[in-house]
Order: C-alpha cells, then structure tokens, then sequence
C-alpha cells in the first residue's frame, strides 16, 4: 500500500510542525494542488524526504 499526503488551499498546523516525520512516517508521495506557500510545501518535502507533485493553478478557473 502507498501513503500519499495531499496538501491543498490551506496551511495545516498538524503538517507544518517538527513532528511530521513522526506523524507522517508511512507516506511515500506528496500531491500538493491549490494556492499554498512554497514555504509550506518545501517544509514538508524537505522533511519527509519523498517525491512530490505540485499541480499550481494560476487562476480560480483554470485547474491542472
């Protein structure tokens, strides 16, 4: 079985913490869609140390 971590439109407490490897362990693959920092979504990439897939839309009408 494959974990993935999705990541969309809002910063997560529960994410953005020195805890995530510890809660977040098991996940082999972060998607990351939505209007989020580059700061959030490098934290948790650096952190958990797994591939990441950023899908970026660049107005509320367009989607990836």
């Amino acid at each position: 079985m494959v974990y993935v971590l999705s990541l969309s439109d809002e910063v997560v407490p529960i994410v953005y913490s020195l805890n995530i490897r510890q809660r977040f362990r098991q996940v082999k693959l972060i998607l990351c869609c939505g209007d989020l920092p580059y700061y959030y979504m490098e934290f948790a990439v650096t952190m958990l140390r797994v591939p990441v897939y950023m899908c970026m839309a660049t107005t509320m009408r367009q989607s990836c």
